[in-house]
């Protein structure tokens, strides 16, 4: 997001006063701020991951969830996530608006692959890169079954595969293992994901043939949903 201001902080209300005392701010966008209750918000986003269900069913430490499905009830909308177009989620739903209590304005959205990007020099390629070729995939996310979905849709075919754990910060050691792995499998290239290749890239040499996946989402269902809580908001700031 060109032009956008990120600051990062362990007390978000000192670090939004600073920016505010320091920027022409309108919005902030908080990631993962929805249990931040310290903080006033216009518009509550929760967003549910529709491929492993049993991971958002639990509280910690056996699942992923913080509190109950019943905080539902203080969301603005839902955000369904790695959904598809054929993927039956109105069951999920009800439980949702179960826990809740009430229904809730719902947007489903998928996530696709729509370029490869070279880690080392940053040169985009086509897809059509990765297909009919043999791959070994490399992450260190919450949830690699997912990207392995992603990237399923290239048309490559995943000989090996290596998962760290989440935010796992790498070093020049796991590159040795990294490239000591596709040389066992005999994979053409390596594919991960935007995020573990920003941590990947100091290491990461122009011959090597490591490649991140860009990811973009799709909204199937709830465009106009999402506009109507954008225009809500547009007409907060402009009235404040």
């Amino acid at each position: 997001c060109p032009g956008v201001l990120v600051a990062v902080g362990t007390n978000r209300y000192e670090v939004g006063k600073w920016v505010l005392d320091r920027y022409p701010v309108d919005a902030f966008l908080l990631d993962d701020g929805f249990q931040h209750v310290a903080l006033a918000r216009d518009i509550d986003l929760v967003l549910v991951d529709t491929s492993d269900p049993g991971r958002w069913r639990r509280l910690l430490p056996v699942g992923t969830l913080r509190e109950p499905l019943t905080a539902l009830s203080r969301a603005t909308a839902i955000v369904l996530t790695r959904a598809t177009p054929s993927l039956p989620y109105e069951a999920l739903l009800d439980e949702l608006f179960q826990a809740a209590a009430c229904r809730l304005p719902v947007i489903v959205t998928e996530f696709y692959p729509s370029q490869l990007l070279h880690v080392s020099t940053g040169a985009f390629a086509p897809l059509s890169r990765g297909e009919q070729r043999t791959s070994m995939l490399v992450s260190g996310i919450g949830n690699p079954l997912s990207f392995r979905t992603v990237v399923s849709q290239i048309g490559t075919l995943i000989r090996g595969e290596l998962i760290f754990p989440d935010h796992h910060a790498y070093t020049k050691q796991d590159l040795l293992m990294i490239r000591r792995q596709l040389q066992s499998c005999q994979a053409d290239m390596v594919l991960t994901t935007e995020k573990d290749a920003v941590k990947l890239r100091r290491y990461v040499d122009e011959t090597d043939p490591i490649w991140a996946v860009r990811i973009e989402t799709r909204i199937l269902k709830g465009q106009e949903e999402l506009e109507t809580l954008f225009n809500q908001l547009d007409r907060l700031i402009w009235t404040r």
